[in-house]
């Protein structure tokens, strides 16, 4: 009778089944969507959620890690490609699955802190993870083969070139103060004044500009310049002259975070005139200018200053008679500063 008693007891205990296992090295990985069927059949065979196993999981790690798998979830998704023979992990228990063939997945957007990305599976949960360098992001090659929902017939137009659109023209201009010191000696030839071979001059000049799309930008330059020297103690002459010509202003360089541009000037006389106590002399005379600014944005365009180098070549208009050059000297060279405004 005890016997009896005992068998009973044993046969009213609840049996244990063993719960089926799957042997995740020995599937033939066709893809994701199998391995997930495969898993969700012996979660199911267990009576297990799988979405509650992994949110079981997540209750063991620290506060950090749920921290950081929020702000991971709230950065969203994106498809992705893994090539074949890439390792990729179980997020519930770390282990390693190799990828048979390529496959394109779904995974958020952002790594852990350790550089993982998580891999979706059909039901938005992320079973699986990948190093973030073996994930191809190929959502932009996907977004390739989406059709456009609406069509719309574009009319060819022929864009005409911007030198010929007047709207697309622009100018500038710029207006400039300089002070040089001259060393002349075809005015010291001229007048047979050895004193008169240096002295100081001033120039005022204005210059517009096209500005198109090249690095040299054309324009043209009108200039007044006044250039006084001593014929002895108590006598001085001077040189007055107006002149005109082509600019070229090339494109701005930095030195030392500082913006600078060069500009060279090729200039003819309109006016050019030698006054003494005694006399008048009419001159014809040509230039080359080289000048470097600094250039300093402001509210009305930039300020600028500057250094330049001119040189002057003359000779004497036909007309005038009594007039020869000593030494047959012909030019004169200037060196000084500038500054200026651009609009």
């Amino acid at each position: 009778m005890k016997y009896l008693f005992l068998l009973l007891m044993l046969c009213s205990l609840p049996s244990f089944a063993q719960d089926p296992e799957i042997d995740l090295d020995e599937m033939s990985f066709e893809d994701l969507d199998k391995i997930d069927l495969k898993i969700q059949e012996a979660d199911t065979a267990r009576n297990l959620d799988l979405k509650e196993m992994f949110n079981r999981e997540r209750r063991f790690k620290d506060y950090k890690y749920q921290l950081e798998m929020e702000d991971i979830e709230a950065n969203g998704t994106f498809m992705g490609s893994i090539r074949k023979g890439v390792p990729i992990y179980r997020v519930l228990d770390n282990k390693k699955v190799i990828m048979t063939k390529d496959t394109y997945v779904r995974a958020y957007k952002i790594a852990d802190s350790d550089h993982y990305i998580y891999i979706l599976n059909s039901k938005n949960i992320p079973v699986y993870k990948v190093y973030y360098e073996k994930i191809i992001n190929i959502e932009r090659i996907v977004d390739l083969d989406v059709p456009p929902t609406e069509y719309t017939e574009v009319e060819h137009k022929i864009e005409k070139a911007k030198i010929d659109d007047h709207e697309e023209l622009k100018w500038s201009m710029w207006l400039r103060g300089h002070l040089n010191y001259v060393v002349s000696n075809f005015t010291a030839d001229l007048l047979n004044q050895p004193k008169a071979n240096s002295g100081v001059g001033t120039r005022l000049d204005g210059a517009l500009f096209l500005d198109w799309d090249f690095p040299v930008k054309i324009g043209a330059m009108v200039g007044y310049e006044n250039f006084s020297f001593d014929l002895n103690a108590t006598e001085s002459a001077k040189l007055n002259t107006i002149n005109i010509g082509p600019v070229f202003k090339f494109d701005a360089f930095t030195y030392k975070e500082r913006v600078f541009r060069m500009s060279v000037g090729i200039l003819t006389s309109l006016h050019s005139q030698i006054t003494t106590p005694n006399d008048e002399i009419k001159l014809r005379q040509n230039s080359l200018s080289i000048e470097v600014g600094h250039y300093i944005p402001n509210s009305y365009g930039e300020f600028v200053f500057g250094f330049g180098f001119k040189r002057n070549w003359f000779r004497v208009q036909s007309n005038q008679s009594g007039i020869t050059l000593v030494n047959n000297n012909r030019v004169d060279d200037s060196l000084g500063t500038f500054i200026g405004q651009t609009f």
